[in-house]
């Protein structure tokens, strides 16, 4: 949807305004209109969106009060006193990207991934990390990211039920091109969603609150869970199965019967997963006698041989999808998967590599391995059980990654570092 710009003034003025009565409120409306990256606009002659602008104002407004007060330099140091172990692999994220524009043949498209998908999210987290002070901000921060989720809800639910304008029949798949997108954004926070709603008897609301945020959290995540099974995503189904089994780990006590019923559940959810898989037929070629699990593995077999060919630097930011439909023009027409133009490699990691090459690669695993490792030691020493939760959230990101790209779009590469800006300010919330 492209908007004029001067119809985003007046909503930019009021969050600007917003923002400069109180941060938070900025950083939650952010959080609650992550689909408006779908409203776009034109800036002189530079493409943009609405959740880009939003950033950029929040961002803004937070520099112009900090300069006022004279503690900018304070609150930069104390946002890197909390981010300091991810210091490094950030920046190596940020080179890789760089040398990957430069490389890139499609150069104006990889600077605006470059821009909304690395740039955006890291200036939004660090705002975010700077209000996320409290658990009471932390669980208002939760309440907003899921008023996010809602319109994707409600129009899945409409569009399903009612209109049934699907892109692939029997799949719900809200605005979005894919039913994939729905599963990819929802899986991750109905786990943070299902984990709170166990730990809501820990939170210091009085119990008239606590009941009505525990019939909230309650009801998002069945909405949510109901729209995850309509998406028909296995990849999206086995994430929630996978992050729900941190479940166990949230007990105070994690006794052997609880951890053993929650695996039990975990496993069978999983042979149910591919019981559905081997029977359902959605998901069924017949002209071509393939399902999206072969396609896969063709796309994996074939981006695998691509990434042997640039193993260093990969092929580039925005450069898959021609360099692998080139390399599969190579090759001889009995040998060439039955998809040719694949816009990704329906693997996050391998994604990584091909388009940031193996700094950026090893960076992001780099992350991944902080990021657990912290969650270990909270842990071990039972600092703080939110802190688990945010583990599911991830776990169920990734999990996913391993069949689609859960990072490289505008609103998923948001929620990732927002499940990495939660678990750093849990980490240093005591218990």
């Amino acid at each position: 949807m492209n908007i004029p710009f001067i119809y985003f003034l007046p909503f930019l003025a009021l969050l600007g305004l917003a923002t400069y009565r109180k941060t938070e409120y900025g950083i939650f409306a952010i959080l609650a209109t992550i689909p408006g990256f779908l409203i776009k606009t034109q800036l002189w002659f530079i493409p943009t969106t609405w959740l880009e602008l939003s950033i950029y104002i929040v961002f803004f407004v937070f520099i112009v009060k900090a300069t006022k007060t004279n503690n900018l330099l304070a609150r930069f140091l104390y946002i890197m006193h909390y981010v300091r172990p991810y210091i490094i692999p950030i920046v190596m994220v940020l080179v890789a990207v760089l040398i990957s524009t430069i490389i890139s043949e499609n150069k104006e498209r990889a600077l605006g991934i470059a821009k909304t998908w690395f740039m955006d999210p890291l200036i939004f987290g660090v705002i975010l990390l700077d209000v996320l002070n409290s658990r009471q901000m932390i669980q208002k921060a939760i309440i907003a990211f899921t008023l996010s989720a809602w319109p994707i809800i409600m129009w899945g639910f409409i569009d399903f039920f009612i209109i049934k304008d699907l892109t692939i029949h029997g799949r719900l798949d809200s605005f979005f091109t894919s039913p994939n997108y729905v599963a990819m954004y929802l899986a991750p926070i109905t786990v943070l969603i299902f984990s709170c709603l166990y730990l809501t008897k820990h939170t210091p609301l009085h119990s008239p609150m606590r009941r009505a945020h525990t019939a909230y959290l309650l009801i998002f995540a069945s909405a949510a869970t109901v729209t995850i099974v309509f998406t028909q995503s296995f990849g999206g189904w086995f994430g929630l199965i996978g992050g729900l089994l941190f479940l166990p780990l949230l007990f105070p006590k994690p006794t052997i019967k609880k951890t053993l019923i929650l695996t039990l559940g975990f496993s069978a959810g999983i042979i149910g997963f591919f019981i559905l898989y081997n029977s359902t037929q959605s998901h069924y070629d017949t002209f071509w006698r393939i399902n999206s699990l072969e396609t896969r593995g063709d796309v994996w077999e074939h981006s695998l041989r691509l990434l042997t060919l640039h193993p260093i630097f990969g092929v580039g930011l925005a450069d898959f999808q021609k360099d692998y439909g080139n390399y599969i023009a190579t090759l001889p027409k009995n040998k060439q998967p039955i998809e040719k133009e694949i816009l990704r490699p329906h693997n996050v990691f391998l994604n990584f590599w091909l388009e940031t090459g193996i700094l950026g690669i090893v960076s992001f695993l780099w992350i991944i391995i902080i990021f657990f490792s912290q969650l270990i030691h909270e842990h071990i020493t039972k600092q703080n059980p939110f802190v688990i939760a945010t583990g599911g959230a991830m776990t169920a990101l990734l999990l996913h990654g391993f069949v689609d790209t859960p990072y490289f779009k505008n609103d998923l590469s948001l929620l990732f570092w927002f499940i990495i800006m939660l678990h750093i300010a849990l980490s240093f919330q005591k218990k």
